[in-house]
């Protein structure tokens, strides 16, 4: 049986949600001065890991639904205000896919790069590689955390996708 994108696409971004907020709720725990002195293969710090991580994100969705950026009022420099933007955007995030059909995922939406090039890309794919990349910066993040004494709990989709299905994970998760 097929399924189409609205089918699929739903549980990545309800568990990139879920994995995001954990990882925000951790981050939260810790100074503005803890999260800066850690830094990261990519970024200056895991504070500007944690900003690029969400902004970046918000970049894609705001050029898919042709809507202005949480993010794009300036630059953050501060934890509070890095927490109080993300659950604005999760809520974006999600009530965007929840109401679009496999037409509205479909759409071309014309996609400017920071350089100034333009490609086209079906919505879907833009919103997949906004996951994927928040994927790959809370890995990033989980090992830093750790290191300062946060681990994140285990976030693997198949424990989202058993939970959504009404079963019990038969794992311990943190």
């Amino acid at each position: 049986m097929a399924i189409g994108i609205s089918q699929w696409i739903g549980p990545l971004v309800r568990h990139n949600v879920y994995a995001n907020s954990v990882l925000f709720q951790v981050a939260g725990r810790l100074s503005l001065e803890e999260l800066d002195a850690a830094t990261s293969p990519s970024r200056d710090s895991a504070f500007r890991l944690l900003v690029h991580l969400a902004s970046v994100e918000d970049n894609y969705l705001s050029q898919v639904l042709g809507a202005s950026r949480l993010f794009g009022q300036g630059p953050i420099s501060s934890l509070e205000g890095l927490l109080a933007i993300v659950p604005q955007h999760h809520r974006r995030l999600v009530e965007y896919v929840t109401s679009s059909s496999d037409g509205d995922l479909e759409r071309v939406v014309e996609f400017g790069f920071s350089n100034g090039a333009r490609l086209r890309y079906p919505a879907w794919q833009l919103i997949t590689q906004a996951l994927m990349h928040s994927t790959q910066h809370r890995g990033e993040l989980s090992i830093l955390l750790s290191e300062l004494g946060h681990p994140l709990p285990i976030d693997d989709l198949i424990v989202s996708l058993t939970e959504e299905s009404g079963q019990p994970w038969p794992f311990k998760t943190t």
